[in-house]
């Protein structure tokens, strides 16, 4: 079983806060994971300009980990849907002879 040991990150740029405070900004490009035979390193992505230092940190925890907001898509109501696709359907009913 392979166990998570680090998030591989690398730094893509900085940017300036609020206050005037210049920040790093990060990008979590993969992980290295402990297996029987060893340490093994998942890249799921390369940032494009970067220089070419990956970081290695612990995993957050879910406490530690910043808040994300999550965008719940809902589905439109099934009458609506119904009804939304009887308007479609009468956009296309029309004399065009091809």
């Amino acid at each position: 079983m392979a166990i998570k040991r680090y998030d591989v990150v690398a730094v893509t740029g900085s940017y300036t806060d609020r206050n005037g405070m210049e920040k790093r900004r990060y990008m979590n490009c993969g992980a290295v994971f402990e297996t029987e035979k060893g340490l093994s390193l998942k890249l799921e992505a390369i940032p494009v300009g970067f220089d070419g230092w990956f970081q290695l940190y612990e995993p957050r925890t879910e406490q530690q980990s910043p808040a994300v907001q999550r965008h719940a898509f809902r589905q439109p109501a099934t009458a609506s849907r119904q009804a939304a696709a009887a308007a479609a359907q009468e956009d296309f009913e029309d004399d065009i002879p091809f």
